[in-house]
């Protein structure tokens, strides 16, 4: 069993690995809101993981102030020493794209500039998630670790900055699912909480850094939503958007994405 931080447990992300881990590993739970960690684990179950409170805001505010005295930011210090000892720290904070315009700074911060931080603190312990939209799927599908970055908005450009792959391992993937508060983005990708689990279960079987693509069969939004519907007997009229096609299809030039054997969309939905 290994000891493992989880930053950001509430989200559509983090509830998912949450989910896998909590009874598997003994984990420290980085949240910001209470009312949410008690929602989460009315969701998923409780378990025994310890909480560290933490609010982004604290280390944003340490850069606007500055820090001259020490060369780590204060909170974030704070939250090193709260955390203490640990096997892997897992990133599952990150501005999602509906709320990417509310605050930009702070999207450019959390997602773009967090990882860089979390990544000198933490080395090849740090495991980044980040997401497809590196890439603006306009032309260049499918994609590999190597293809030059395309972002076409602000919320692409603060995923594609947050990317540390030369100090931790960065996985890159299209992640679709529900948070535990609400439908904010399309299905669960219930799986990807095992690819996690086994990377940090078997830690010294996988590259300790660098880019890597993680990604399941292709499907496209339209075949992903009439299948859902389909699945939960919906009674709603689904129409094909006519305005430009985005293909962000992943692809990969390294072995991990294999080595991981990452299920298919059918095989996922299944599990829903």
């Amino acid at each position: 069993m290994s000891r493992i931080a989880l930053i950001a447990p509430t989200g559509m992300l983090g509830s998912a690995v949450y989910d896998v881990l909590k009874d598997r590993h003994e984990l420290i739970l980085v949240y910001r809101d209470e009312s949410r960690l008690e929602l989460l684990e009315r969701t998923y179950g409780k378990s025994s993981a310890r909480g560290v409170r933490f609010d982004l805001a604290a280390l944003r505010d340490d850069f606007l102030r500055g820090f001259t005295t020490q060369s780590i930011a204060p909170s974030l210090a704070a939250l090193v020493d709260g955390i203490g000892e640990v096997d892997g720290v897992v990133n599952a904070a990150g501005v999602i794209k509906p709320y990417s315009l509310v605050d930009p700074f702070m999207t450019l911060f959390i997602n773009g500039t967090v990882p860089h931080l979390l990544a000198a603190a933490y080395g090849s312990r740090l495991i980044q998630i980040t997401t497809d939209c590196a890439f603006s799927g306009l032309d260049g599908a499918p994609y590999t670790e190597d293809s030059p970055h395309s972002p076409n908005d602000l919320y692409g450009l603060s995923k594609s900055i947050g990317e540390p792959s030369g100090r931790s391992l960065v996985l890159r993937t299209s992640i679709i699912g529900p948070e535990i508060h609400g439908f904010v983005s399309l299905v669960a990708w219930v799986k990807f909480g095992r690819v996690v689990d086994e990377i940090v279960s078997h830690r010294g079987r996988y590259p300790d850094h660098g880019l890597f693509h993680i990604f399941s069969t292709a499907v496209t939004k339209y075949e992903m939503v009439t299948a859902i519907a389909k699945k939960y007997d919906v009674k709603a009229m689904i129409t094909p958007d006519n305005g430009p096609a985005l293909d962000r299809r992943l692809a990969t030039v390294k072995d991990l994405n294999g080595a991981l054997r990452v299920p298919s969309f059918g095989d996922m939905l299944a599990d829903m």
